[in-house]
């Protein structure tokens, strides 16, 4: 009953031609009170509007899970855990990841001149310059499975960090599991794909 969007990381390993890296994981951030349409009246309810971790970390309704793999009721999730949910609704990893394809492909050919033009200007005109960048994708889908892009980031936060309060206010900051379990596939496989393309 809560709005949610999706993290997903790509990496862009080439531009001439181009060529990018969807991960297997990514992050699943959920509201923290159940959504109703926006009305006037409840415009300003950020806790139901708003996916963001940054603002709803801060909400009584929070709940953190250390769960990586298995279904749970956490405020933020991997996709793995969210393909356990969904499929209990009917939906199916390929009725949502197909469209993420296909939009972050359009946007990769979309984006491709400017690309193109700041990459040659970058290595002077030099076809054998390598170079690689981690992007994240931020999509949100309505009730019939239409994508929505909200931003893409091409400085992704790779923090693993989660941070709360205690009862007495006191400021903590300890290791996210989903974090570290996503990202850390994030960085690893974006090293490895960008090894062995310089080793060709």
């Amino acid at each position: 009953k809560k709005k949610f969007d999706l993290r997903i990381y790509v990496l862009i390993m080439g531009i001439d031609p181009v060529l990018g890296f969807l991960c297997d994981e990514g992050l699943a951030r959920f509201c923290t009170k159940n959504y109703t349409k926006a009305t006037p009246a409840n415009f300003n309810e950020f806790y139901m509007h708003l996916t963001n971790y940054s603002l709803n970390k801060m909400s009584d309704g929070f709940i953190y899970s250390e769960e990586t793999t298995e279904k749970h009721d956490g405020t933020k999730r991997t996709l793995n855990s969210l393909w356990k949910s969904l499929i209990e609704a009917g939906i199916t990893e390929p009725m949502i990841m197909d469209k993420v394809e296909n939009l972050v492909n359009k946007f990769l050919h979309a984006t491709l001149p400017y690309l193109l033009y700041h990459y040659r200007t970058a290595f002077q005109g030099k076809t054998t310059a390598k170079c690689f960048q981690i992007i994240g994708f931020d999509i949100m889908f309505d009730d019939k499975l239409n994508p929505y892009l909200l931003e893409i980031n091409n400085n992704p936060s790779l923090s693993v960090d989660h941070e709360f309060d205690d009862a007495q206010g006191n400021f903590f900051c300890e290791e996210s599991p989903i974090d570290v379990f996503i990202k850390r596939q994030v960085v690893e496989d974006a090293m490895l794909l960008a090894v062995n393309r310089n080793l060709q």
